[in-house]
Order: C-alpha cells, then sequence, then structure tokens
C-alpha cells in the first residue's frame, strides 16, 4: 500500500518525535490496522525510526 505509505511518512515528517498512537489518531480509526502496516513497512524500508516510549513508540523520519 505504497500510498498509505506515503501518508504516513509525510504526517512523521510534519510532526516528527509523533507517538505511534497519536498517529493513528491522523486518520480514520478504520485505518488502524492499515497504519501499522505502514508503519513496519518504512521501518523496513529504513524511511522512519522507531523509539519505544512506554507502551507506544516515539516515530522519527529518517
Amino acid at each position: 500500500m505504497q500510498i498509505a505509505d506515503d501518508e504516513v511518512l509525510k504526517v512523521i515528517q510534519d510532526n516528527p518525535a509523533i507517538l505511534q498512537k497519536d498517529l493513528h489518531k491522523q486518520f480514520d480509526s478504520d485505518l488502524k490496522p492499515t497504519i501499522g502496516t505502514a508503519v513496519s513497512h518504512l521501518v523496513k524500508a529504513d524511511k522512519i525510526t522507531r523509539i519505544k516510549h512506554g507502551s507506544t513508540y516515539e516515530l522519527y523520519p529518517k
């Protein structure tokens, strides 16, 4: 889902250190599984960094 990946990356670039739980709030609640998948794709593609923050993650663009 390249479109979802691109949209998620744009939000992370515009909001460095956004928490993953807050990232979900930027999109329709029905898309929560899609957002999680997009984050995984972006980590594997080395486009973002995830840092554990309590029960969620901080997301940073690279």
